[in-house]
């Protein structure tokens, strides 16, 4: 398993308008309703023939956005999807142009990872099928908010001339012309591949020298994550086969543009020195040039994998640390850790899922403070969530801290309500405090979440799917938007002072007769209760005349 993964306040659970205690009064972080992607013109139409895949979203700045993925063109073949946000609004998506080469008969695109160092200037990375049958890396760039044709990204002398598969599985950007891309390809070394792009030119592919224990009858390595802190200085994580065919995990750093050896993972104590050793290392974070969090999961030797933290400091990677996870873990079955963010030196916060005793998959926090890991904990679900073990079955996929304490994590849940089983879920560190997760409101029916990006404390994006095959796309703020309340029966006066304390306005006022409703209380109102509008959006209500003579 290890190897193949190588190659704020929250408002609003389910339009409910239930509210969870602040963590520090006054600090709040309001989550508005998703919006359903507009795809380009050239998508199949209908929701059983359609597919949307949003994988990744960086924000440069508050409502400053690009997020990328995948839909299905007319004749049912993936396109390379393309989605940017400018001053809070997200344009129509757009199909990313592939190189001269592409297959446009067989066509398959995939865009992992993208990052935007400035508003409208990011890159992305995947790959994409060429017209011999080869998978090869593919490379975006935005400038200026406009996507330019998409280039073939240049391998290594030693790559394989034909059958070639390429992956960028990460990309990392610090300035709009310097970026650090990962991933694999087949080629006589191991494989694993790191790619430049200085002074806006993509440079050609470095293979990543592997450590002195790596397998030379089978070299198989490759790399899921990077993280720069500034140009030329970053650190990527992956995998590689050692001389017993274990699956060890690998780790780079790259100093002033020069990339050291890689060093293999040092892990717990607890882990098996067998060659059935399999190490998964999907994320890395780096807050300043040699100071880096990295997390995943080992095998212990018991039949199950445990998870791991792993710190690099000046440079230098330590021995990783076994994660605590919580009480209710259930200590011999699976954990996953898939994100890490480090604000700073001291300060990180992960996510991922585990089992707990009773057979439910649940959502994982884990938290770095002052230099120090603590105990893991569960996410306290919505209200909706299911509670019937072992029915549960959630996990965060993605976090964002926008400094200290102040983070953002996205996922699933399983619930039994709104006609679907799988349903977003939003959780958000205040000043260094979780907050309970809650239901991500989707455009319709039920969903989940991929990727998250905060480009401050309270200014929060993410990105999913929901059920009716389209991509999601969800933005949070430091004001609460409009909730509509429940307003019938109430007083005139009542129902003013309700609407305003909700963060809307008073739109028209109607009158009417009625022989049910008393002479000065709401009769009807529009839109009806639960509605998630914009800040300000105006509510109407009809008021009893009373019965008529």
């Amino acid at each position: 398993m290890g190897l193949s993964a190588a190659i704020c306040l929250l408002l609003f659970a389910g339009g409910s308008g239930v509210t969870s205690a602040s963590a520090t009064a006054g600090a709040r972080t309001y989550w508005g309703k998703g919006i359903a992607a507009v795809l380009p013109a050239n998508a199949v139409k209908g929701a059983s023939n359609q597919v949307v895949d949003i994988n990744s979203i960086s924000c440069a700045s508050a409502g400053n956005c690009s997020a990328v993925g995948e839909y299905r063109n007319q004749s049912g073949r993936p396109e390379g999807l393309l989605l940017t946000q400018m001053s809070g609004k997200w344009a129509t998506g757009i199909e990313a142009v592939l190189p001269a080469n592409a297959d446009v008969s067989e066509q398959l695109v995939t865009l992992n990872s993208v990052s935007c160092a400035s508003p409208g200037n990011c890159s992305a990375v995947g790959f994409y099928y060429d017209r011999s049958g080869a998978e090869d890396g593919l490379v975006l760039t935005e400038t200026a908010g406009t996507w330019a044709t998409g280039v073939e990204a240049i391998l290594p002398a030693d790559a394989a001339a034909t059958h070639q598969i390429a992956d960028l599985t990460s990309v990392s950007c610090n300035t709009a012309s310097d970026c650090t891309a990962v991933g694999s390809y087949s080629g006589t070394g191991g494989g694993a591949l790191m790619l430049t792009k200085s002074a806006g030119t993509w440079e050609t592919g470095v293979e990543a020298a592997l450590p002195a224990d790596a397998s030379t009858t089978e070299p198989v390595a490759g790399l899921s994550s990077v993280s720069c802190s500034s140009a030329g200085n970053c650190s990527a994580v992956g995998g590689y086969l050692d001389n017993s065919g274990s699956g060890q995990g690998l780790l780079l750093t790259e100093t002033a543009g020069t990339w050291s050896t890689g060093v293999e993972a040092a892990l717990p104590t607890n882990a098996t020195t067998t060659s059935e050793q399999g190490v998964d290392l999907p994320s890395v974070s780096c807050s300043s040039p040699g100071t880096c969090s990295a997390v995943g999961s080992y095998n212990n030797g018991t039949g199950s994998d445990d998870a791991v933290l792993l710190t690099e400091t000046a440079g230098t990677w330590k021995r990783g640390v076994k994660a605590t996870l919580p009480a209710n873990a259930d200590p011999t079955d699976q954990v996953d850790l898939n994100a890490v963010s480090c604000p700073s030196a001291a300060s990180c916060a992960v996510v991922g899922d585990y089992v707990d005793r009773g057979g439910n998959i649940r959502s994982l926090l884990l938290t770095r403070t002052a230099g120090k890991w603590s105990r893991g904990i569960g996410v306290a679900l919505p209200r909706d969530a299911t509670r019937t073990a072992p029915n549960q079955l959630g996990g965060l996929e993605s976090v964002s801290c926008a400094s200290p304490g102040n983070c953002s994590a996205v996922g699933k849940y399983r619930s039994d309500s709104d006609g679907s089983a799988v349903q977003g879920l939003l959780v958000t560190e205040t000043d260094g405090s979780w907050l309970p997760g809650l239901k991500a409101v989707l455009p319709k029916y039920g969903g989940d979440l991929t990727s998250v990006s905060c480009a401050s404390a309270r200014h929060c994006s993410a990105v999913g799917g929901f059920e009716d095959a389209r991509g999601v796309l969800l933005s949070s703020s430091a004001t609460p938007p409009c909730l509509v309340p429940e307003l019938k029966g109430k007083m005139l006066a009542a129902a003013r002072r309700s609407i305003k304390e909700h963060a809307c306005s008073v739109g028209r006022i109607g009158h009417a007769d009625s022989r049910t409703v008393a002479a000065g209380r709401v009769i009807s109102q529009k839109p009806k209760p639960g509605t998630q509008l914009k800040r300000g959006a105006r509510v109407s209500v009809v008021v009893s005349k009373g019965k008529t003579p």
